[in-house]
């Protein structure tokens, strides 16, 4: 869940939705030869389906104590964010092996990225390591599989699969930055600066899209006031009000 600042109320945007808008980038993205990808409709699918293990949580966002609105991606207790990963690849790999391979090693990606902290509890720790040995055996056991198959098999070499791996990553976090806000200054993901005009514009440097001009949507649900409890978060949900963000991306130039 994206908490995004909206007047005196909050924004919820899902993980699900956030990476729908990370499809939307990919297919907008270059298919030149420096900007081409394959297989080409499986990345754009792993983009869409990278968080597709909130789906079940985010029927029923729990109550972060603290805020009074759900838990962030970022805040969730890890025990249950490591569930979230395993079920996306789990997900997925009914769906298609290769997405499911991408979004599994974007998952791990993300824990050998961001944590534990060196001061997290033994047990977190441990709950870490079991996870990322788990998804690097499945991928592993994807990687075998698919190499068996004509279509995929010139696609799961180390290069290819880390070219396909860091687009996820770069299409994701532009996506996080537009959903959830972004700072006046503009921010830089991966090789690309995203910075917002005062017209509502975001100026993309340099341009990796096919078109002049790239619009993105997303929807959220308007949320207003603190809640004390599950139950009155989840009635306040049901009753918040629908918001459509359209997020127009243009060149630097």
């Amino acid at each position: 869940m994206l908490v995004r600042p909206d007047g005196d109320a909050v924004l919820l945007i899902s993980q699900n939705a956030h990476a729908w808008v990370s499809g939307q980038i990919a297919r907008a993205w270059k298919t030149d030869d420096d900007h081409a990808f394959e297989p080409y409709e499986e990345v754009c699918l792993a983009a869409e389906l990278h968080d597709i293990g909130w789906q079940t949580w985010e029927g029923n966002p729990t109550l972060n104590p603290e805020t009074g609105v759900p838990y962030t991606f970022r805040e969730l207790p890890r025990r249950e964010y490591l569930q979230i990963w395993t079920r996306a690849r789990r997900f997925s790999t009914i769906i298609n092996r290769y997405a499911a391979l991408l979004i599994s090693r974007h998952g791990t990606r993300l824990l050998a990225r961001y944590g534990p902290a060196e001061d997290a509890p033994r047990a977190e720790k441990e709950q870490i390591e079991g996870f990322l040995r788990r998804e690097a055996a499945a991928q592993g056991r994807l990687i075998e599989s698919l190499a068996e198959s004509p279509r995929y098999e010139p696609f799961v070499s180390d290069e290819v699969l880390d070219r396909n791996s860091g687009l996820i990553s770069t299409w994701d976090g532009m996506s996080l930055m537009l959903c959830g806000g972004l700072p006046d200054d503009g921010i830089t993901i991966g090789d690309y600066t995203m910075t917002p005009d005062e017209d509502g514009t975001v100026r993309v440097d340099p341009w990796p899209f096919t078109r002049e001009q790239v619009q993105l949507v997303v929807e959220g649900r308007r949320l207003t006031g603190r809640y004390e409890r599950q139950i009155t978060l989840q009635s306040a949900l049901q009753k918040a009000e629908w918001q459509t963000l359209q997020f127009d991306l243009v060149t630097a130039e």
